[in-house]
Order: structure tokens, then C-alpha cells, then sequence
């Protein structure tokens, strides 16, 4: 079978991809498959598809749903941050002191408020793994399991931890 070997039917519920009305959606059924999702331009390949065109235009088929704007798409949140952006972010959400973000980053030391959290850890090995990590590490990832033990002691949603890590990855 050709693209010219079938016709149109029916026409349901025509609407516009673009604010510039070149491209034209809906659904319509087919002799040869029946109902389908179709998409049009003025210039359509087939001539079923240019005379359904024109056909809508004069507004044969009903009237054309307007094109909608579609929501933007959120932001991505960042997988990392670095060591002053996270450190920065508890100051600025006065969790830590400024001076405990500075010394954090000038000295190494671990915030009060990060150490009560790994204190609570269950063994001296994870203890110290944390302390590692949080003195040596030159970024912070998002998805290691240390970030979802501070977000469940500082009691957190995990939208609330996502936007920790976005905020901070706009210092």
C-alpha cells in the first residue's frame, strides 16, 4: 500500500505544536489503520495530509485548539558540590557558624553540627570514614550515602536535601 492509497475518515481534536502555526496535531482515523495520532505541515508528503491542511485551516474539521506553552522544565538538580559551596550553604542556612564554614575550609575541622551526626554512627570504622570524608573530600556528591544520613538527622525531606544541593551550587 502507498502513502496515496488511504483516506481520511475522521477528524478529532486538532490542535497547534508551535506559537507559529506551522505544525498541526491531532488525531484522525485512518481507512487503512484506523485511529492514530497525526501530525501536519502545509507541505505534507502526502496529498490526504496537505488537503486535511487546508481543510483545517477552513475550519472544516472544528476549530483549532490554540498552542499552549508548554512548563518549563525544572532545573536540574547538581549530582556535586564543592567543599565550599556545602560548607557555605550550612552558614548560610545557619546550621554551622561562619566561622565554622571558614575553619571547615581553612583548617579542616568538622562543624559542631557534623559531628554530633557522625558521632551517631553505629561503628568507630564508619565513624571515621565519615570524618575522612567530610575533612579530605574536594567535592560532595549528592547520592553518597553520608548525604542521605545528614538529611535524615537534620530531618529533611528529600525535596529539602535537593534544594540544599541546588542552592548551594548557585554560591
Amino acid at each position: 500500500m502507498s502513502a496515496t492509497d488511504y483516506t481520511i475518515d475522521k477528524v478529532y481534536s486538532l490542535f497547534w505544536y508551535d506559537a507559529e502555526k506551522s505544525l498541526l496535531g491531532g488525531e484522525v482515523e485512518f481507512s487503512h489503520i484506523g485511529r492514530a495520532p497525526c501530525s501536519i505541515t502545509a507541505n505534507y508528503a502526502t496529498q490526504a495530509g496537505r488537503e486535511l491542511w487546508d481543510e483545517a485551516l477552513a475550519g472544516l474539521h472544528g476549530e483549532i485548539a490554540p498552542y499552549v506553552e508548554p512548563e518549563p522544565e525544572p532545573e536540574p538538580i547538581p549530582e556535586e558540590i564543592s567543599r565550599r559551596q556545602f560548607f557555605q550553604q550550612l552558614a548560610v542556612m545557619e546550621i554551622i557558624t561562619k566561622a565554622e564554614a571558614l575553619s571547615a575550609l581553612t583548617s579542616g575541622s568538622i562543624p559542631t553540627a557534623l559531628q554530633v551526626i557522625i558521632d551517631q554512627l553505629p561503628t568507630e570504622d564508619d565513624q571515621f570514614n565519615a570524618q575522612m570524608l567530610v575533612i579530605g573530600a574536594h567535592s560532595f556528591n549528592r547520592a553518597h550515602p553520608l548525604a542521605e544520613i545528614v538529611r535524615q538527622a537534620m530531618q529533611w525531606t528529600v525535596e529539602q536535601k535537593d534544594d540544599f544541593w541546588s542552592e548551594a551550587a548557585k554560591l
